[in-house]
C-alpha cells in the first residue's frame, strides 16, 4: 500500500537538508511523497527526486531582507490561516 505524505516546510532555521532526507527515505520505502516550501526550494526538491508545491498565499521573500527583520511576515507565513489554506487544498 503506497501512503501519500506531505512535508511542509519553509527556507530557512536549518530544517531543508532534514525534510528533503526524510522524504527521500519515505520514497524509498515506497510513499508517495510531496515537499511544501517557498518557491526557493523548488530546485533542491527536484534534485532530490521529490514532487514539490509552493504555498500560493506566500509571497518571495526579498532577497535583501534578514529573517530576523522579518520576524512577523515569518509568524504570517509559517502560521497564517492563508498557509493552513495551502497546506490542506495539496491534499485536495
Amino acid at each position: 500500500m503506497t501512503h501519500a505524505v506531505l512535508i511542509a516546510t519553509w527556507d530557512g532555521g536549518g530544517n531543508v537538508g532534514p525534510a528533503i532526507a526524510l522524504g527521500q527515505r519515505l520514497r524509498q520505502r515506497g510513499c508517495d511523497v510531496r515537499l511544501m516550501g517557498w518557491e526557493s526550494l523548488r530546485s533542491r526538491t527536484a534534485a532530490a527526486g521529490l514532487k514539490f508545491s509552493s504555498y500560493p498565499s506566500v509571497p518571495p521573500w526579498p532577497a535583501d531582507l534578514a529573517h530576523e527583520d522579518g520576524w512577523p511576515a515569518i509568524q504570517s507565513a509559517l502560521g497564517g490561516d492563508a498557509t493552513t489554506g495551502d497546506i490542506c487544498a495539496v491534499g485536495r
